[in-house]
């Protein structure tokens, strides 16, 4: 028997807020050589968040260390479950992941052969 669901759901500030403390939990344990096999970090800031009422959607800002800042970006949180909503298998083109605001966007993408996994 094959049984196959579809989830569709939108991201909350909530989901955001947990992300972000998950995403400076792991940070922190790179910092602190607490991750087996990784070498220490030389610049890990923990991200900051910022719930902008206009936007209504949480900003997470870093240090311009590397000249960048990380921010949420509405528009592309916007883009991502635009793809995510087609349900395809493996990852989208560079075009199809294409911003304005940025010259090249990334995709993590991962799957499993069974549901045990």
């Amino acid at each position: 028997m094959l049984s196959v669901g579809v989830v569709f759901s939108q991201l909350t500030p909530q989901w955001r807020t947990d992300m972000l403390e998950l995403h400076n939990a792991a940070r922190s344990q790179i910092r602190s050589c607490q991750v087996s096999g990784q070498p220490p970090a030389k610049q890990m800031p923990q991200l900051v968040s910022r719930v902008y009422k206009r936007e209504a959607s949480l900003s997470i800002s870093m240090s311009s260390y590397f000249g960048i800042i990380n921010q949420w970006h509405p528009d592309l949180e916007s883009k991502a479950q635009q793809l995510a909503d087609q349900c395809r298998e493996g990852h989208d083109t560079a075009e199809e992941r294409q911003i304005s605001a940025f010259d090249y966007v990334g995709q993590n993408w991962a799957g499993s052969m069974d549901i045990k996994t």
